[in-house]
């Protein structure tokens, strides 16, 4: 009677072992799940006019040189970042070129396990001019945060110096003040959540679909202003 529950018991924890190892390989290896559909209802623009003063919380730090400019309050972990990354952010990238200037906030919200990390990582690797390339390895394999390795992003990020990468990320306090600012910026302003996105200062009210958003960049790049 004992033998057969210890084989029963032994059996079970074996296939237990089994499916968690091939959870972990298929988040891993295999590309993560579609991202969230984005654009959903919502109301119309809101103009910022303080908006500039955003500029002081953002990546990278140089003066705006394009003639648009779009600042997103970003949460590594959370999906409809990823959504905007992969999506909207990406077609407005191929589509407007130098002509958008791309910046970035820290909000890494309470609820995410792994946000705040992946914010310090990136402001590591922003600290060797890799930040943009950061956010797209984390959003590629989103699915696998706690999983993978920040220095594991950070090569596929393409950040040559690792060492220092790694001796950047043990010492959080000395990459704070930004990320900081950056969750008390968003909190100051009530926004709702993130990925919270301005182009020019207007405020959408939802993460943008590609042609909302392509919409409103085309518009202010003829010099319009965006329909509501």
């Amino acid at each position: 009677m004992t033998t057969k529950l210890e084989r029963f018991l032994s059996a079970t924890l074996t296939i237990a072992a089994v499916l968690i190892a091939a959870a972990m390989v298929r988040r891993e290896f295999f590309p993560a799940s579609r991202p969230v559909a984005l654009g959903g209802p919502g109301g119309p623009l809101e103009f910022d006019r303080d908006w500039r003063d955003l500029l002081a919380h953002s990546i990278p730090e140089t003066p705006p040189t394009a003639p648009v400019v779009l600042i997103e309050f970003v949460d590594l972990e959370c999906p409809a970042c990823r959504g905007f990354h992969l999506n909207s952010l990406k077609a407005a990238r191929e589509a407007f070129g130098a002509q958008l200037e791309m910046r970035f906030v820290h909000w890494p919200l309470a609820n995410h396990r792994f946000a705040r990390p992946a914010a310090e990582a990136a402001e590591c690797a922003g600290r060797q001019g890799r930040f943009l390339e950061f956010l797209d390895a984390v959003f590629n394999r989103q699915d696998s945060l706690g999983l993978k390795s920040w220095a594991a992003y950070a090569r596929d990020a393409g950040v040559s110096d690792t060492q220092g990468f790694q001796s950047c990320v043990g010492r959080p306090d000395a990459i704070a003040a930004r990320i900081d600012s950056g969750v008390a910026t968003a909190e100051r302003k009530r926004f709702y959540g993130t990925p919270t996105v301005l182009v020019n200062g207007w405020r959408f009210p939802n993460p943008p679909s590609p042609s909302r958003l392509n919409e409103v960049i085309g518009d202010l790049v003829a010099g319009r202003e965006p329909k509501p």
